[in-house]
């Protein structure tokens, strides 16, 4: 994922940390877990701008992985509007 996912990471920590909303909101809004989001958050607090060095994944497979996500999330509403 790289660059892309770095980005991810401090715009996730940066949005946790604002007046208002909770960790629990911003990891529901972008559909990671609340643990992630607290590791995150504890490891940028520990490095600071040398957090979150580039992963092994591409940038194409940070996408798909994404995409992915969101696929099954819509099939789900899908699937409650079908039983509505």
């Amino acid at each position: 994922m790289g660059e892309l996912h770095k980005q991810f990471k401090i715009e996730a920590v940066r949005r946790s940390f604002e007046p208002g909303k909770t960790a629990a909101e911003v990891a529901r809004e972008l559909d990671i877990k609340v643990t992630q989001l607290y590791k995150w958050r504890e490891e940028f607090e520990r490095k600071q701008g040398q957090a979150f060095p580039k992963s092994g994944k591409s940038a194409q497979e940070g996408e798909l992985e994404t995409l992915r996500r969101e696929n099954k999330r819509l099939k789900q509403e899908r699937d409650i509007l079908k039983k509505a």
